[in-house]
């Protein structure tokens, strides 16, 4: 059975959580509907990545960001992958939103640096 749970970290207790261990294909798929429309985002766990993975790849996310946008560029467009940004907001909430589309492979020949 797949359930939306929360964590139990106080910022984070809103936040859909979709545990990916213990479902069939669809059930996953139907919460991931679910949180992106309840939510616009959420956080998956159970997902087999190891968590020095994760943390070295929040870190590299972290360094990548702060650069100046000309440094970014230089790893765009994403076209289907890279960086991209985009303008959002039609009623006074304007921003920007800022993504980078990587493969999941690590053979996958791009490079940030």
């Amino acid at each position: 059975m797949v359930v939306l749970s929360e964590k139990s970290h106080p910022s984070l207790s809103n936040v859909p959580t979709i545990d990916l261990s213990c479902g069939k294909r669809g059930a996953v798929s139907e919460l991931l509907v679910k949180a992106c429309e309840s939510h616009g985002f959420f956080m998956v766990r159970n997902h087999g990545v190891s968590q020095d993975l994760v943390k070295k790849m929040e870190m590299e996310a972290f360094r990548f960001f702060a650069l100046p946008e000309s440094e970014k560029e230089k790893v765009g467009p994403a076209n289907p992958l890279g960086y991209g940004c985009r303008k959002i907001g039609l009623n006074g909430d304007v921003g920007r939103v800022e993504y980078l589309l990587l493969h999941t492979r690590a053979s996958y020949p791009i490079r940030l640096r």
